[in-house]
């Protein structure tokens, strides 16, 4: 089923979710990525969103990371902001090499809009 944007935002006004994903690139290469797992952190990570999670790591970066240290650093939103899955280095198609780091974080806009989001940072 396809929808449309206006229907999205419309529906996400009433309270139901939709993961976003923001991915800043600079020369064609992409350089971070956000996506939004949730609007709160959840006792354990849902397997549909530890899917996603794997799928898209291995959009990003080519290779998965590992369930157990994403459900581990998950966990530990409940009393932090922030957890850092893991970092490495990657090459790209280019050849280069870079150096990535993915963590998980918990974001309030100071309005009641509050998002968990997990991204990966690629470093010169």
């Amino acid at each position: 089923m396809r929808l449309r944007s206006d229907e999205v935002l419309t529906a996400r006004g009433q309270g139901k979710f939709y993961p976003e994903l923001t991915v800043h690139a600079e020369k064609n290469v992409v350089t971070f990525t956000d996506l939004m797992v949730g609007t709160t952190v959840q006792k354990t990570l849902p397997a549909a969103t530890l899917n996603m999670l794997g799928n898209f790591t291995r959009l990003v970066l080519g290779a998965p990371i590992s369930g157990q240290k994403l459900s581990a650093c998950y966990r530990q939103l409940q009393t932090e902001a922030r957890c850092t899955v893991g970092g490495g280095k990657v090459r790209l198609a280019s050849g280069a090499t870079k150096t990535f780091k993915a963590w998980f974080r918990t974001v309030d806009d100071g309005e009641g809009y509050s998002s968990v989001n997990y991204a990966i940072e690629l470093d010169d």
